[in-house]
């Protein structure tokens, strides 16, 4: 008996993109996966638990678990505290779409975490996180 070929995540996500609804809100929420990319990066790096997390920046456990989910955008407050308290560094680029950014030095690749879309059909946003 034959079985269907497995499908891995890139496939997956592939597929879902060509929805136009679910390519907006994955657009959308590149701030928030790049942020909890490095946060759950952080997290395992210092050998934090959610809660010790949270007890550094301040939050409630819930508020980490938000943001390490990448589904939920963050304050530019929680931003500092973020950058303020763990050290890293934060850069988000908007900027009109097909124009390189005069602001943003090459040294962005160094980021530990760097998402970058297209915004809508006329903006484009880079979000770099060390």
């Amino acid at each position: 008996m034959a079985t269907a070929p497995r499908r891995g995540a890139r496939d997956v996500l592939t597929r879902q993109l060509e929805d136009a609804d679910f390519r907006a809100e994955w657009e959308r929420l590149v701030p928030a996966r790049a942020v909890a990319q490095r946060l759950v990066g952080y997290r395992i790096e210092h050998g934090l638990s959610r809660m010790a997390l949270a007890r550094m920046l301040g939050l409630q456990r819930s508020a980490v678990a938000r943001l390490g989910s990448g589904e939920h955008l963050s304050t530019l407050d929680t931003l500092v505290g973020m950058a303020r308290t763990l050290g890293i560094e934060v850069l988000v680029d908007i900027r009109p779409r097909g124009q390189g950014s005069s602001w943003v030095s090459p040294d962005v690749a160094a980021a530990k975490v760097k998402e970058e879309t297209a915004v809508g059909d006329d903006a484009e946003i880079l979000v770099a996180v060390g």
